[in-house]
C-alpha cells in the first residue's frame, strides 16, 4: 500500500504558506523532534513523534510506506504529537527519513527503519551465477559517477514492472529491441532500474514469432550500465540484451547458469576446497548455519565486488572465485580480511580479477541460497598469488581443536566457544558459561564512559587459528571499568563469564553487556580472579525478556531479590509503559523508577532501547553519569527530567 497522499507543491508555494498563513512567531526558527529516530518490527506498527516548532511547519518528504497523522502545523510552545504508522513489511528491511521544515530556514530529519520478512537486501555481485539485484545494480551504477559506463558487462535480475511507451519488442519494429523497467517484486512502488533498448534472447534482434515481454515477467539482463546524466541508472544504449526470460534463455532451454564444477578438497590447508567444494560444504550446513571451524578455499578471482581500497576503513574485500584449473564453480567471498588476518591498509597490494587466492574462514549458506564466507572480517586471504603474510610462502597453524565444557573448572577455549555460540538460533542467548583464552587483538579498550571493552581471544594470543570475540564485556566483578582499574593488553590471559549469542546468525560472540572478565592475568602479574559469581555479585533486570504486551503499564519487577518500581512522579498524564518499538519500558518526563535490594548496591548500569530520547536523568543518592551509577545504598531513585519526551530503558544491571 502506498501511503503518500500529498504533494509535491512548489517551494515558492511552501514559502508563501509560511509567510502568509502564519499566526504565531515564537522567535528564532527552531524545530526539534523527540525521538530523532524510529524503528519498527516487520508487522503493522505505529509510534509518536513529539515535534516542537517555533514557527509554522510542514513535512517536505517522507517514505511512501509511511503514513503520518498530520503533515503541517502551526507554531506552538507545547510539543505536537505526530503519529507515524507502517504496514507489515513482507519484503526486505527498509529505511527512510521524515523531513520537517520551516520554509528554507530550518529542518529536522527523523530517520525511520522497519525490519522485513526477507531480512537485509541482497545486492548480488553482477555475475551470471550471482546477478545484481535491482538495489544492487542501482548502487553499483551510482558509484560509477555521472555518465561513466561500466567497463564490463554485468548481469541484473528482476521482474518487469513497467513497459515504456512503445517499448515492447513488437513495438520496436525493425529495431528489434525493447525498453522497460524492472524491480524486485514487479511493482512500481520500490526502486526500479531502467532497461533501455534491450536486444532479445541470444543478443539478437526480436523477430516475428518470438515471445514478447509483459509486466510480471522474470528477466535477467546482460550488458554495460551507466548513470545517465548522473540521475538515471540504466543500461547503456544498444549494449545490453535479454539473457533470460522467465527462467529460459536462447533456444528455450532452462538457464544453466555457471558451470557448477566438481566438488574437490577437504577444507584443510594441505587440501583446500575448490569453489564447488566450498559451496557444497556450506549448503550441507543448512540455511544460515555457520561452520563451527574455519576452512580453506582455493580459487581464482572472477569478479571483484568491493576491493580493499574501495571498502575504506573497513579494510575488507568482497569477490567471487572460480576453479583455478577450469574456471568452473562460483563461490562468494564476503567481507574478507587481508593477509595475516588483518585489515588492509594503504600500500598493501589490492585484489583484482585473475588473482589466485587461498581464503581461510568459516562459511555459511546465507538465507539458504547463497553459499559464502561469513562476513565482517570473519575470514581472511591466507595466500594471494602464492604469497602469504610477510611476503613469503608459509604454513598456517591448524585451526584450534574445540576444548572444554563451559564450566569454571573446564572453560571453553575459543574454538569451542565459537562452536557452541554458532549452534544457537540467530539472536538467541545462552545461559552463563566460562571461556578462557589469551587476548590476541583489541577493538576497544575499557573506557570510563562506557565501562566495557571489546577484544578477541585465542588459545595462544596469536591472530591465526580460532578467534572468539568478547563483545562489550564488563570488568572484574561484573562492574563497569573506572579510572584506576587495570587496563587490558594483547597477551593478557582472561577467563570470561557470561552469556554467548549467535549475532544475526553469523557472528558468535558474547552477548553485549551480559558478560564480564572473571579473571585477568596481565602477562602473569595481573589482578587474577574476580569475585566468585556464585556469591550473587550482580543481577540483570531485563525488561525485554518478560513477555510484556505492547503498550502495557509497568509498575514493578523483581529479579533475584532486586526490585525496580515505576511511578508517574510529577507527570499527570503518562505513567511508565512497555512498548515493542524500542523494546523497552518508557519512563516519561516526570516519571521515576526506584532500584532497591535487601543489601548494599555498589553499581547500576542502565541499557537504553533503540530510539531512546534525550531527557536528562538524575539519581539520588549516589553519583550518576549516564548510563552508570555508583555509590552505596540499598535503594536508588532515578528521575526523568523535562516537560515532554521519554527515556527507553531496556535493561538494568545491578552490582553489589
Amino acid at each position: 500500500m502506498n501511503f503518500k497522499r500529498l504533494f509535491v507543491a512548489l517551494m515558492a508555494a511552501c514559502l508563501a504558506f509560511t509567510a502568509c498563513e502564519q499566526d504565531e512567531d515564537l522567535g528564532i526558527a527552531r524545530i526539534l523532534s523527540n525521538p530523532a529516530e524510529l524503528s519498527f518490527a516487520e508487522g503493522d506498527g505505529s509510534d509518536v513523534i513529539h515535534l516542537t516548532a517555533s514557527r509554522d511547519w510542514m513535512v517536505s518528504s517522507y517514505p511512501d510506506w509511511v503514513a503520518l497523522s498530520k503533515v503541517k502545523g502551526k507554531a506552538a510552545v507545547a510539543p505536537q504529537d505526530i503519529t507515524v504508522s507502517v504496514n507489515a513489511n513482507p519484503g526486505f528491511n527498509r529505511t527512510g527519513s521524515i523531513v520537517f521544515t520551516i520554509g528554507l530556514a530550518e529542518k529536522q530529519t527523523v530517520t525511520i527503519a522497519q525490519a522485513g520478512a526477507q531480512g537485509e537486501v541482497k545486492m548480488g555481485s553482477g555475475t551470471v551465477g550471482d546477478p545484481f539485484t535491482v538495489p544492487g545494480v542501482i548502487k553499483y551504477v551510482t558509484d560509477l559517477g555521472a555518465d561513466v559506463t561500466s567497463s564490463n558487462e554485468v548481469f541484473i535480475k528482476g521482474k518487469i514492472s513497467k513497459i515504456a511507451s512503445s517499448g515492447t519488442y513488437t513495438d520496436g519494429g525493425t529495431y528489434g529491441n525493447a525498453t522497460f523497467y524492472i524491480s524486485e517484486d514487479g511493482s512500481e512502488t520500490g526502486p526500479q532500474f531502467y532497461c533501455y533498448r534491450i536486444l532479445y534472447l541470444g543478443n539478437r534482434k526480436f523477430k516475428s514469432g518470438d515471445t514478447d515481454i509483459k509486466v510480471g515477467d522474470d528477466a535477467i539482463i546482460c550488458g554495460k550500465v551507466v548513470n545517465y546524466k548522473g540521475n538515471t541508472p540504466e543500461t547503456s544504449q544498444n549494449s545490453a540484451f535479454l539473457y533470460s526470460l522467465n527462467g529460459k534463455n536462447e533456444g528455450g532451454e532452462p538457464d544453466p547458469g555457471p558451470t557448477p564444477g566438481t566438488a574437490k578438497g577437504s577444507g584443510t590447508l594441505a587440501d583446500p576446497y575448490n569453489p564447488a567444494g566450498a559451496a557444497a560444504f556450506a549448503q550441507s550446513l543448512g540455511s544460515d548455519v555457520q561452520s563451527p571451524e574455519p576452512v580453506y578455499i582455493k580459487g581464482k578471482i572472477s569478479k571483484v565486488g568491493t576491493s580493499y581500497a574501495a571498502s575504506g576503513t573497513y579494510g575488507n574485500a568482497t569477490f567471487n572465485i572460480v576453479d583455478v584449473a577450469d574456471g568452473t564453480g562460483d563461490f562468494y567471498v564476503f567481507q574478507t580480511y587481508y593477509l595475516g588476518n588483518r585489515q588492509w591498509k594503504t600500500g598493501d597490494t589490492d585484489v583484482k580479477e585473475g588473482d589466485e587466492v587461498i581464503v581461510c574462514g568459516p562459511v555459511i549458506n546465507y538465507k539458504g541460497n547463497t553459499p559464502e564466507t561469513v562476513g565482517k572480517g570473519a575470514s581472511y586471504v591466507y595466500s594471494l598469488n602464492g604469497v602469504t603474510d610477510g611476503g613469503n610462502p608459509g604454513t598456517d597453524p591448524t585451526p584450534s581443536t574445540p576444548r572444554g565444557t563451559g564450566t569454571l573448572e573446564d572453560p571453553y577455549n575459543a574454538a569451542a566457544a565459537n562452536a557452541f555460540a554458532s549452534s544457537l538460533e540467530s539472536g538467541a542467548k545462552s545461559d552463563s558459561v566460562y571461556v578462557a583464552g589469551r587476548i590476541s587483538s583489541i577493538k576497544y579498550t575499557f573506557s570510563a564512559q562506557y565501562g566495557t571493552a571489546t577484544f578477541n581471544i585465542s588459545d595462544d594470543g596469536s591472530t591465526s587459528g580460532s578467534q572468539f570475540t568478547c563483545y562489550s564485556v564488563y570488568y572484574l566483578g561484573n562492574h563497569p571499568w573506572v579510572e584506576g582499574d587495570t587496563q587490558i593488553a594483547v597477551g593478557d590471559d582472561v577467563i570470561i563469564r557470561g552469556k554467548l549469542t549467535n549475532y544475526q546468525g553469523n557472528t558468535p560472540e558474547t552477548s553485549s553487556k551480559e558478560a564480564y572478565i572473571f579473571s585477568l592475568t596481565s602477562n602473569g602479574t595481573g589482578p587474577g580472579p574476580g569475585p566468585d559469581p556464585g556469591t550473587g555479585d550482580s543481577v540483570v533486570i531485563d525488561f525485554t525478556a518478560q513477555g510484556y504486551a505492547n503498550a502495557s503499564d509497568f509498575s514493578s519487577l523483581t529479579v533475584n531479590g532486586v526490585t525496580v518500581t515505576g511511578s508517574m512522579g510529577s507527570n499527570t498524564k503518562n505513567g511508565p509503559k512497555y512498548y515493542n518499538t524500542g523494546t523497552a519500558v518508557r519512563f516519561y518526563s516526570g516519571n521515576t523508577f526506584t532500584v532497591s535490594a535487601g543489601k548494599e548496591i555498589k553499581g547500576i548500569v542502565l541499557e537504553y532501547g533503540s530510539g531512546d530520547g534525550t531527557n536528562d536523568i538524575t539519581a539520588t543518592p549516589g553519583t550518576f553519569s549516564s548510563p552508570n551509577w555508583s555509590g552505596s545504598a540499598a535503594s536508588v531513585t532515578f528521575s526523568v527530567g523535562g516537560t515532554t519526551g521519554h527515556r527507553r530503558v531496556a535493561k538494568i544491571s545491578v552490582s553489589f
